[in-house]
């Protein structure tokens, strides 16, 4: 690890401190946003996906449904560009999750209908049994 993911690494977990453990949700968002720069500067799209994901669980907490369905898309479009099938379906399920919220069955189903999709292409190699319930 150098120093650049050292410093991703380390603002995640404090904004993840923030945000988990002492429930000041607004104390976390500057190290996520100063690990999301950081990540882009680095162009680790892992990473950047990651923090998107993070993201988006502030704002579902804040109950900003649009702005976490926003960052989970971001990390859905660099899941399917990385070809990572266990993002994609997790991030499947959170979107799906956050549609039935927002009182849009229809499309939740959509998207827990991809989860099952793509788990049923990979044999469901890895499924948490909670993802597909």
């Amino acid at each position: 690890m150098n120093y650049q993911e050292g410093i991703v690494l380390s603002s995640m977990a404090i904004g993840n401190i923030y945000i988990n453990y002492s429930l000041n949700y607004y104390k976390g968002l500057p190290h996520l946003t100063k690990a999301l720069e950081v990540a882009q500067s680095l162009e680790d799209q892992q990473l950047v996906m990651r923090i998107y994901r993070q993201f988006a669980y502030l704002n579902f907490l804040l109950g900003a449904y649009d702005k976490a369905l926003e960052f989970n898309m971001k990390a859905l479009k660099i899941a399917e560009e990385e070809k990572l099938y266990e993002e994609r379906s997790e991030l499947y399920s959170y979107i799906g999750d956050l549609y039935m919220e927002m009182g849009d069955t229809a499309q939740g189903m959509e998207y827990y209908e991809s989860v099952y999709k793509v788990e049923s292409e990979h044999d469901y190699e890895s499924a948490d049994p909670t993802v597909l319930a």
